[in-house]
């Protein structure tokens, strides 16, 4: 892939964005009028959950607690597209495990892990701050399994393009060290006008094969260039799953949108919070496939992390689009418009 340094163009672009007009405000709504397929064996889940809505003059987020979902649409208000895989009545799918899982999208982590049901744990909630100058959700949620606690605040501000996803992982137990691996899933959609084209940007250039259909990729273990054939959904021949297996050179991803001319972006602090990313899709595979969809799956991750009783980590993840983008950015591209909101 021919490599362009866009970063003048994307921070010129995206400190234009982040220019709010006066009087732009952000905004809090709750509904609870829509279904949503119930999944989770819990007294707590429900057929018609609340969906929380926070808009700023550029973005509308959207969350569902009551399904896990830290968020499940992020849409940019200038094109009018949602970035998030999005599926409320989504059909079983038969897991690498053999098990069944469903996949609502958005984005969401782990723990609390609902190993039974394959699921994020539903969540509690509460609206600290609705606006003008900020929206604040603060959700949480416990997983009886591991006896952790997860917290987790979700903010958007006054003209900011960044939704900010602050997340603390507590060891509830008095008296065990607890183990477990650490991760988050985002699922960015690719059901959008011109899709072939779209473009995974992973912060590597090698990737290991974890898993493919019938072996198109090489078996588990196999080395392969992150390129053409993987980071395009046109040169997606069928399912496949990889990981990163050298530290990522920029903790940050995106997905690229030729024909938007826009991307998605993800990125994190502490940049060592997660050294491994992991990347699943089907490509056009994904219509013959029952339960899966249109999207980009990565996940970043933490390997066996060691947290001591009473000990809490945290991280924060950032979102965010960029318009205005004239050819595929690099991830060092990406990673520096994004910096300049951080300052």
């Amino acid at each position: 892939m021919r490599r362009i340094a866009l970063f003048p163009i994307l921070a010129a672009a995206a400190l234009a964005a982040a220019s709010a007009p006066a009087g732009a405000e952000v905004s809090v709504e709750t509904r609870n009028d829509v279904y949503i397929l119930p999944v989770a064996e819990l007294a707590s889940t429900k057929t018609y959950p609340d969906i929380i809505t926070l808009v700023n003059d550029l973005l509308q987020v959207q969350l569902v607690p009551n399904r896990g979902r830290v968020m499940l649409e992020l849409t940019s208000r200038k094109l009018g597209v949602n970035f998030l895989h999005r599926n409320l009545i989504p059909d079983p799918m038969i897991l690498a495990s053999g098990l069944h899982g469903v996949e609502f999208g958005g984005y969401y982590f782990s723990p609390p892990w609902n190993t039974r049901d394959r699921q994020p744990f539903d969540l509690q909630y509460e609206i600290r701050d609705s606006g003008p100058k900020q929206a604040e959700i603060y959700l949480h949620g416990r997983d009886m399994f591991l006896r952790t606690l997860t917290e987790c605040w979700v903010r958007l501000k006054d003209g900011s393009p960044l939704v900010e996803v602050e997340v603390a992982v507590t060891n509830t137990s008095k008296s065990s060290e607890k183990e477990f691996d650490l991760k988050d899933y985002a699922l960015f959609t690719v059901d959008t006008m011109g899709r072939e084209g779209n473009t995974l940007i992973l912060p590597i250039d090698t990737v290991e094969v974890i898993s493919s259909n019938a072996n198109w990729l090489g078996a588990a273990g196999t080395r392969k260039a992150w390129s053409g054939e993987l980071q395009r959904w046109q040169g997606i021949r069928d399912f496949f799953q990889v990981r990163t297996f050298q530290p990522v050179s920029k903790p940050c991803l995106g997905v690229y949108y030729p024909e938007l001319k826009a991307a998605c972006v993800k990125f994190w602090e502490p940049a060592d919070r997660f050294p491994v990313v992991e990347a699943w899709a089907w490509g056009e595979s994904y219509k013959s496939v029952k339960g899966s969809g249109p999207y980009f799956g990565v996940s970043s991750v933490a390997l066996k992390i060691k947290v001591k009783p009473q000990e809490k980590i945290g991280f924060t993840t950032y979102f965010m689009v960029l318009h205005d983008m004239p050819a595929v950015p690099t991830v060092e591209d990406l990673y520096a418009a994004a910096q300049e909101f951080l300052k």
